[in-house]
Order: C-alpha cells, then structure tokens, then sequence
C-alpha cells in the first residue's frame, strides 16, 4: 500500500507516457536547478570515465525509468543510474530504460539534491526504486543536508526485497562516505563535492576533463624527458 501511495503522489508531477510502441522514450522536461547539474554530470562523467572500455556496462542519467511500457504511468527519472550485464548501446537507442526490455533493474542510481525535488527523492523514491527491484539507491546532497535529510545516504535492496540503509562514516577531514558494493567503489561528500573513490587502487577517480589533463600531464613529462635525454646524448 505505501508504494501504491508513493506511485500516486509521484504520478502529479510527471508527464504520461502513452503510445510508446517501441520507440525511443521521450526526452523528460529539461533539468531547472543549475546548482544541482554539475554534480550529475561528474557522476555520469566520472563513472563513464571508469566503464568506457566495457560495452555491457551502462552509465546514464536524466532519462526515464521505467518497468514496462505496458504500465507507463510511473516513470521515474535518476540523476545517474548504472546497469551492468546489458547491452549498453542498445539502452542507449531507446533514450531511457525499460526494466522489462533490457531484461534487469539498474544496479545503481543516484539522486543529487534539488529544492523542487528533495522531498520526493528522499521520501518517495526510495519506495519506487525498491519496487521496481533497483539494487542501490543513493542520494547526495550537496549543501550538506539542507534539502536532504543527509549529505550522503543510500541504500541496498536485501534478500528479503526491501531497502536497508547502506553505512555511512565521517573521516578525519570531515568527509562523508559510504561503500558501494554495486560499483565497488565509495562514494565521498568532500565540502560539497561528490568524488569517487576506489578503495583497490587507492585513489580517487577522475571525471572526463581531470582524466584529459592527467593524460596530457603526463605526455607532457615524456616529451620532456626525451628532450633532456636527447640533450645529454649529444653531450656524449
């Protein structure tokens, strides 16, 4: 019953989507909160970064979820949603995710923190993720609590079905983070900012553009080197 009431309260404020045959989704109403945007845009980039190479693997983001285009009333829109196991570009052709056509749930979702959108992503959501069997469900609030209830939340669907809150810990430096087991990653709120951090290579990970510096850095600091072996080469 509560997730019934959850569809309800959610179902005002989201578009029908009717007629869809098998036709890419429509696109969802265009993102309002220009605060809230580049959070979602480091997640998918960070995490795009992370799977680039694997094609089973899809990393996504401000499109519409949804079980099954038989029962489209209820479509939900992650900020950034990973599926693993899939046939990535063909999730990408139908400009959103039917749960019934790509055959699993998303393995991760993401809400960052919005004022038009707090209240549902923390109060609603959570109930819609764990009937539609999404494995983690996490929400990131950058101002460290004002729109959610938390800086960093999440949580794990358990055997039995239901969400349990996934734990979260405070470091020394006043980090929140808390262990994903879907990406085998952690997830940080840093001052604000959501980071990514792998605990088996021990560091944290880098979006698109931190990944294009590093490498030119790093190309940068060969063609150096030569430079200076050449010139001590000649000395000889």
């Amino acid at each position: 019953m509560a997730t019934i009431t959850a569809e309800k309260t959610l179902a005002a404020d989201i578009p029908a989507l009717t007629a869809l045959g098998m036709d890419p989704l429509p696109d969802p109403p265009p993102m309002m909160d220009m605060n809230q945007e580049p959070h979602n845009r480091t997640a998918r980039s960070i995490l795009s970064v992370r799977y680039a190479d694997d094609p089973t693997v899809l990393v996504a983001g401000e499109g519409y979820l949804l079980s099954s285009r038989s029962y489209p009333r209820i479509a939900l829109v992650p900020d950034c949603m990973v599926s693993f196991g899939v046939d990535a570009a063909a999730a990408r052709d139908a400009n959103g995710y039917v749960i019934d056509e790509v055959g699993k749930p998303p393995d991760f979702v993401l809400e960052v923190a919005s004022p038009s959108t707090a209240r549902r992503d923390y109060r609603d959501k959570p109930r819609l993720y764990e009937a539609m069997r999404v494995a983690e469900n996490w929400r990131f609030d950058y101002t460290g609590g004002e729109y959610y209830n938390a800086p960093l939340a999440g949580e794990i669907l358990s055997p039995n079905g239901l969400y349990v809150p996934i734990e979260t810990r405070e470091d020394a430096e006043g980090r929140i983070w808390g262990y994903s087991p879907a990406l085998e990653l952690r997830l940080y709120w840093d001052n604000g900012v959501l980071r990514f951090y792998d605990p088996l290579a021990g560091e944290f990970l880098l979006d698109h553009y931190e990944e294009r510096e590093a490498r030119l850095a790093a190309e940068a600091e060969v063609s150096r080197l030569r430079r200076l072996l050449n010139r001590l080469r000649g000395g000889e």
